[in-house]
């Protein structure tokens, strides 16, 4: 026992399952709880953690957080094996890389959205399962080097097996910190089958080597960053609204289908999809571009359109945009990648001040101040978008280390 002690930890992902089967290991035993406290759960050491992610995000945040410190053999259970047929307990005290009952499984049916059963499929049918955006093959392609006319994969159901520290530091921390984002933002995301199906494969296979985005949650950003860099940055919506939208940088990914203020009037837009400007030019009348396509773009007073001509642009690159009134504020010249789009007269409309606002339906668009900072800003409402879905959608090619 001693010997087991200094070579071998079990990590227990546990719900609200009776552990006391492990009560023989219980000196070894780390039980990551996220459900209710139990008071059997007491013999043990405990970690509570938010409900998020299945037994793969309690896995990857051990991981993680114990990367330097891992045990010579770390053994991964579930609250409740009985129902899985794993190996007899002993046979996972193995000095082996990796200890597990092993199946084929064909690799076409990972190609395909997962065909769930029984009360996985009756938790989908409810919406209880977060359904991911890509297959399981699409999201291995990502994330390891692999044979992909291989026809059968290595797979241990329900995800119980052992894992020496050796094969885990083959791969660097910051690998399995990208992982972590693939469950970390729901209670049953499908990702988490994912990992089920997969655990070996992706141990024993080498990782796909990729740029490292740094991704800050932040709700008090004070000034701008002095460097020039690739780092996201995500906003709470009063953030933009009290100002700092106004200052001088650039990338802005907007929160959708809300009017945000624009305090600049020379700006660019890259939008895989359509957008509004809005300028109000009194208590009454407001002029509303709505850029779309090559067919559709308008320009509307109170909804009426007053132009309705194709506009020249290309929705994969950046658009100019620039708005500048004559020195008696009785003209509005709309200028459209440096050319004269539309010239609307304002002598009718008692001007005062003109406000400017712009509206995205998703989180694909960009509005850019400043050509020359890289960093990309992104403004959220509360949390009504997941930023950990987004990069799933939107950036696998890079390592997301959220900070």
């Amino acid at each position: 026992m001693d010997k087991i002690k200094k070579q071998y930890q079990i990590v227990v992902a546990r719900y609200n399952e009776n552990i006391n089967w492990l009560l023989p290991f219980k000196s070894i035993t780390t039980v990551y709880n996220k459900g209710f406290f139990d008071p059997h759960l007491n013999q043990y050491q405990v970690i509570n953690l938010p409900n998020f992610g299945r037994e793969s995000h309690t896995y990857l945040y051990h991981i993680i957080n114990n990367y330097d410190e891992l045990a010579d053999y770390t053994i991964f259970f579930q609250g409740s094996i009985q129902e899985h047929k794993p190996l007899p307990i002993v046979n996972y005290f193995v000095e082996n890389d990796f200890n597990g009952n092993i199946k084929n499984f064909p690799i076409e049916k990972i190609k395909k959205p997962i065909e769930h059963f029984g009360k996985w499929k009756t938790e989908l049918l409810k919406g209880s399962i977060k359904q991911s955006p890509i297959t399981c093959f699409d999201w291995l392609k990502n994330i390891i080097i692999f044979d992909q006319n291989v026809e059968k994969i290595n797979t241990v159901w329900a995800a119980i097996f052992s894992v020496s520290k050796k094969m885990i530091h083959k791969k660097p921390l910051i690998f399995y910190k990208d992982l972590l984002r693939y469950v970390d933002y729901h209670p049953n995301p499908e990702e988490g089958h994912f990992f089920e199906r997969c655990w070996y494969f992706i141990f024993q296979n080498d990782y796909i080597k990729k740029d490292i985005l740094n991704v800050y949650s932040i709700y008090d950003l004070k000034q701008l960053p002095t460097k020039n860099s690739s780092n996201h940055y995500w906003l709470p919506l009063h953030c933009a609204l009290d100002g700092l939208i106004n200052q001088s940088f650039s990338n802005i990914t907007l929160f959708p289908n809300y009017y945000f203020p624009l305090f600049q009037k020379k700006f660019s837009v890259k939008s895989l999809n359509k957008f509004n400007i809005k300028i109000q030019l009194n208590d009454k009348y407001y002029l509303e571009l709505n850029i779309n396509d090559n067919q559709t773009n308008t320009i509307s007073l109170n909804q009426t359109v007053i132009y309705n001509k194709p506009f020249n642009i290309d929705n994969k690159e950046f658009i100019s945009l620039d708005f500048k009134l004559n020195e008696d504020k009785q003209l509005l010249t709309i200028y459209l990648n440096n050319n004269i789009l539309f010239d609307f007269p304002l002598k009718d409309y008692n001007i005062t001040q003109l406000f400017y606002f712009i509206k995205f339906y998703n989180y694909s668009s960009i509005l850019r101040f400043n050509e020359l900072r890289n960093e990309i800003y992104f403004v959220k409402q509360n949390e009504y978008y997941n930023f950990k879905m987004y990069y799933t959608i939107y950036y696998l090619n890079y390592f997301i280390n959220f900070l």
